[in-house]
């Protein structure tokens, strides 16, 4: 696999996450937030079935989980790159 892509959704959240880091604390953190996450993503891309199932939230569905921090990274580990459709869902 080479590389990712981000859904709209997944882009909308990330913007979201930086606006509430910028926020609540700052341009460091909401810039090692970034970090983290494109982070995650490259391993996510090299490593496509590192993630878990969660029959719980999506049984029906082909997808994967990554825990990032206190979020979670949903992608399809079958498509070509990896696709984070809707990636980032905080954790209950």
């Amino acid at each position: 696999m080479s590389g990712y892509f981000l859904a709209p959704t997944a882009q909308e959240d990330l913007v979201a996450i930086r606006d509430y880091y910028l926020k609540e604390a700052g341009v460091r953190v909401a810039r090692q937030m970034l970090v983290d996450f494109v982070e995650a993503f490259r391993l996510i891309s090299r490593v496509p079935g590192i993630g878990h199932k969660r029959e719980d939230l999506a049984a029906d569905r082909p997808v994967l989980f990554w825990p990032m921090r206190e979020y979670l990274i949903v992608y399809r580990a079958a498509s070509d790159p990896v696709g984070n459709h809707h990636d980032c869902s905080r954790q209950p």
